[in-house]
């Protein structure tokens, strides 16, 4: 007898809060459309994008024959602009600006242009490569932050440098950014690797302007399990990116203090009943 294996191509979703435009991820491509009046989406996209892979020589987990295939996808706020950030079986992590997305659609040269070669007029502005499988993602949009999480069980935050950090505080009651946060430079393209507690705790004595004027790639680590989801407060009570929570597969919720503890500050754990649970100081200050 001869069985037949079928791979399951999970679709993700997600839309556009500033332009017109709905994000469909079938395999390792994403389907940009425009709908229509009346919101009717079409059979043919505007534009395909192709991610690039910062790592494209690494495996997928999940399928070996599709190792690009995209986990997740979601869009939101970083700073002043819109992004699409998405993560991959491989560990590829990609983003990309909507309104480049957007000026590339509009701007093509006729309706019946190749989607695909619209697509490869988007510049990718983060690519980024965290080890095996990534899936959940957070995007922090004061602090201009973005947390990864993989099957190492580690969570990867990303923040991008800023002009003044002093600024990003600066947030108005509607929400938005002060004049001198809005446009927040990089200053280059190097992430400084923040993975063991000596590292740590030398970044947490520096100052809050110096350790923001440069690119910060840091390790959380304390899940013992696959993490689906995690999630930034990403409001302007917490304009520092302070805030964090994470779950994982085992039913366990961890709270993260980012800048001041390596490890999780509390944790509830719903498959055994302990409820709200302090994680011991794994190092001495």
């Amino acid at each position: 007898m001869h069985v037949k294996l079928t791979m399951i191509l999970f679709f993700k979703t997600a839309l556009s809060q500033r332009q017109n435009l709905y994000f469909v991820a079938y395999s390792s491509r994403i389907y940009v459309f425009q709908p229509s009046c009346g919101q009717i989406i079409g059979s043919r996209p505007s534009l395909i994008l192709t991610p690039k892979m910062a790592r494209p020589d690494a495996p997928g987990y999940i399928a070996p024959n599709n190792p690009h295939a995209i986990n997740q996808i979601t869009v939101g706020d970083l700073g002043s602009d819109e992004i699409l950030l998405l993560a991959t079986d491989s560990g590829n992590v990609a983003a990309y600006r909507i309104e480049r997305i957007f000026w590339c659609i509009e701007n093509r040269r006729a309706e019946d242009t190749d989607p695909v070669q619209v697509g490869n007029g988007v510049e990718c502005f983060f690519s980024e490569w965290v080890t095996q499988s990534a899936w959940a993602l957070a995007i922090h949009k004061f602090a201009r932050m973005i947390a990864v999480s993989s099957n190492t069980t580690t969570i990867t935050i990303f923040a991008f440098a800023l002009v003044d950090n002093t600024e990003v505080s600066h947030v108005t009651r509607e929400g938005s950014l002060s004049s001198r946060a809005k446009h927040p430079k990089v200053h280059n393209n190097e992430w400084i690797h923040i993975t063991s507690i000596t590292e740590f705790l030398k970044l947490r004595g520096w100052s809050r302007q110096r350790r923001r004027s440069q690119n910060i790639r840091l390790s959380l680590s304390g899940h013992s399990a696959n993490i689906p989801n995690v999630s930034f407060l990403n409001c302007d009570l917490d304009p520092h990116g302070d805030w964090l929570v994470s779950t994982d597969i085992n039913n366990k919720l961890l709270v993260w203090r980012i800048w001041e503890r390596f490890r999780p500050v509390n944790y509830w754990d719903f498959y055994s009943g302990d409820d709200d649970q302090q994680y011991d100081d794994l190092f001495d200050e």
